[in-house]
């Protein structure tokens, strides 16, 4: 009789973790559907902007930035740990925090001392972290290399669509300075270079992730690119950072709640 009331109870509290496990997955879907949903509008809203509202792009392109990086971007990043326990549940929060530091400490002190290595890094990084937030949103395969390369792509795409739009920067490198009769062919190309490789490594981490199997997920990729290849540079980065970006995080079970599971 004792054994048979302790199965019960292991049956119960297995289930009852069954449950609960499940339930969480399916608030973690839902929000991801609703921040794939928000995205579309936000998106449509900032072409409609940008098309029907005279200079939308130079007269408010930079103080929405600034409101959306202060909001929904300082924010966002008290989630990092969350991130990474995803996909390493061995995670642990003060060992974490200190990487964290000493990776400030280190971009820090590489930016002071050589600027250019120091942005290298810090778009690599930001090509990395990219990566990994929407892998393990998308809840495909996490490897460590098809993440970077999906990263990459992505940054890739972004910056690179938009290349033009930097031309007074660009003229003033040192070879167009003195060649400036070769900047405009020279642009169009390497932009079509840049766009060109960045989707086929967005293709080759879809096809490596099996991330085609994921009707959702490839959706949500489609208005990533569709929008951030139309929106000028700024609002491309503040659709992609504070929209979606940003706001994925919130989709993702904390620790604490993998831990009641």
């Amino acid at each position: 009789l004792h054994l048979s009331i302790r199965r019960q109870r292991q049956m119960c509290i297995r289930d009852s973790s069954t449950l609960l496990t499940e339930l969480q997955q399916n608030s973690a879907t839902a929000r991801f559907k609703f921040i794939n949903l928000l995205a579309i509008v936000v998106g449509l809203i900032f072409c409609l902007l940008v098309n029907f509202v005279p200079n939308f792009n130079e007269l408010y392109a930079y103080p929405l930035t600034f409101v959306v990086v202060i909001s929904l971007g300082l924010i966002h990043g008290s989630l990092d740990y969350d991130v990474e326990a995803n996909h390493e549940p061995s995670t642990n929060r003060f060992a974490f925090s200190v990487k964290y530091i000493l990776q400030m400490t280190i971009v820090a002190t590489i930016w002071m001392a050589a600027p250019s290595v120091a942005f290298a890094l810090f778009i690599l990084f930001t090509a990395w972290h990219f990566g990994e937030t929407d892998f393990s949103l998308f809840k495909v395969k996490f490897e460590p290399v098809i993440v970077l390369v999906y990263g990459i792509g992505i940054t890739g795409w972004i910056l690179g669509n938009h290349i033009p739009e930097r031309t007074d920067f660009i003229a003033s490198l040192p070879y167009f300075a003195t060649n400036p009769a070769n900047l405009g062919a020279s642009l169009k190309m390497f932009t079509l270079l840049v766009s060109m490789v960045s989707l086929a490594l967005i293709l080759i981490a879809v096809i490596a992730s099996k991330m085609y199997l994921k009707p959702t997920a490839i959706i949500a990729l489609a208005t990533l690119l569709i929008f951030t290849w139309y929106l000028p540079l700024l609002l491309a980065f503040t659709f992609y950072f504070g929209f979606w970006h940003s706001c994925l995080l919130y989709t993702s079970p904390s620790p604490r709640d993998r831990q009641k599971s």
